[in-house]
């Protein structure tokens, strides 16, 4: 199966996002994790310029604009993580690694 993400790199987590909590938690197992799953880890989306998350928050403005014009309210945010570590050591301490 080709993945959704446009990337050569591995992509070591995935969150299926939609902004709410109520019944957003992965069963066991589930290789696609949800709201509270993130929540639960302490993950927040970091990017290293302003540029980049400047962008980032123009394009879901656009994209959120365009749903609501074809009357889609019901969409998520398919999140994918990529561990870029130098020393092969990620941080998984839930700050953000």
């Amino acid at each position: 199966m080709r993945s959704v993400f446009h990337t050569e790199k591995k992509i070591d987590r995935v969150w299926d996002l939609k902004g709410s909590t109520v019944g957003r938690k992965s069963e066991e197992g589930e290789s696609v994790l949800k709201d509270l799953d993130i929540l639960e880890e302490g993950k927040k989306l970091r990017f290293k310029h302003g540029s980049e998350r400047d962008a980032f928050l123009k394009q879901l403005e656009v994209d959120a604009a365009f749903l609501a014009t074809m009357g889609i309210m019901d969409y998520s945010l398919l999140l994918g993580l990529h561990n870029d570590c130098d020393d092969g050591c990620c941080n998984t301490s839930g700050n953000g690694g």
